[in-house]
């Protein structure tokens, strides 16, 4: 393992009942040239897994990529007690969102210009190269994806996500967000390969540390239910310029992001110059056309779904 400086890094909270999954996802990522300062940096809860996961994946071919961080001693050197505690108990289900912000605070420590913030279901279909290609050119567009979820079935649920993320942001940027989510009714959720550009983040915890007093501050506002590749796409659309393509409104496709199938994301793609560079594992499984379709295919996500 190393702790070099990296240009382009992948984040995975992780925790031993998915060890499987992430083993997968590295085999996976190992069939493909790695550049020399790519890193998959792994966050652990607690210093028992931090050690398992160290030790685990010592002898891995990707081990001089690999970066293990231990999220409780990186707050008890950084923050509070009372924070440390709220990791420890999962208070308000927030442990995925602390520890994904904790890394994403690590990845620019480590110098990363862009970090992508997966979970550790995922399979890799192509190289780290071209997945922060198809990434960033997206990125570059602030373009993201979404759709309504009137009608759907949990909508209750996906609503309670939209607001409980909005209500991270000041009062004006709250209102924009609910108007420019139709009334916290367009879901972005898995709409978008999750990546955060160095600029681009660093404004968005100054703005964060604005809002809640202090980057312990918001950190401990965290729940379940504040996303955190929303709350980046709602700071972003919200003060930086991004911009929603709502495909349900303009296309007619119902589908919520991550249930899309090849077919309507290639016409998404058409349609909104989207580059497309992930899908469910179930859809590519049930519709092999997808790698035809979607050439810039990087990544199956919920592969554990199938």
């Amino acid at each position: 393992m190393t702790a070099n400086q990296t240009d382009t890094a992948i984040l995975i909270p992780i925790h031993r009942p998915k060890f499987n999954w992430l083993v997968s996802f590295l085999n996976s990522l190992a069939l493909y040239d790695m550049p020399a300062d790519a890193r998959v940096m792994l966050i652990a809860s607690d210093r028992g897994d931090f050690e398992y996961f160290a030790a685990a994946l010592s002898y891995h071919p990707l081990s001089k990529h690999l970066m293990v961080l231990n999220a409780a001693d990186w707050i008890a050197s950084h923050f509070s007690n009372a924070l440390l505690e709220r990791l420890r108990d999962n208070a308000e289900g927030a442990i995925i969102n602390l520890k994904k912000m904790i890394g994403l605070q690590w990845a620019l420590e480590n110098g990363a210009q862009y970090a992508l913030c997966l979970d550790s279901d995922v399979l890799a279909v192509a190289g780290v190269t071209q997945l922060y290609e198809v990434a960033k050119v997206n990125h570059q567009k602030a373009l993201y994806l979404g759709a309504s979820i009137e009608g759907v079935e949990n909508c209750e649920l996906l609503n309670r996500i939209i607001r409980e993320t909005a209500s991270l942001f000041a009062p004006d940027e709250q209102k924009a967000i609910a108007e420019l989510t139709s009334g916290h009714t367009l879901y972005t959720w898995y709409g978008d390969l999750p990546v955060f550009a160095r600029e681009e983040l660093v404004a968005f915890f100054e703005y964060m540390q604005t809002v809640h007093g202090s980057m312990e501050g918001f950190l401990s506002a965290l729940k379940w239910g504040t996303f955190d590749h929303m709350l980046y796409v709602y700071f972003r659309i919200c003060c930086r310029g991004a911009h929603i393509f709502d495909y349900r409104k303009k296309l007619r496709i119902s589908a919520l992001p991550e249930f899309l199938s090849p077919r309507e994301l290639f016409i998404i793609s058409m349609k909104s110059a989207y580059e497309v560079g992930w899908i469910g594992a179930s859809a590519a499984y049930d519709h092999p056309e997808a790698f035809r379709l979607l050439p810039k295919l990087c990544l199956l996500s919920h592969f554990d779904r199938i």
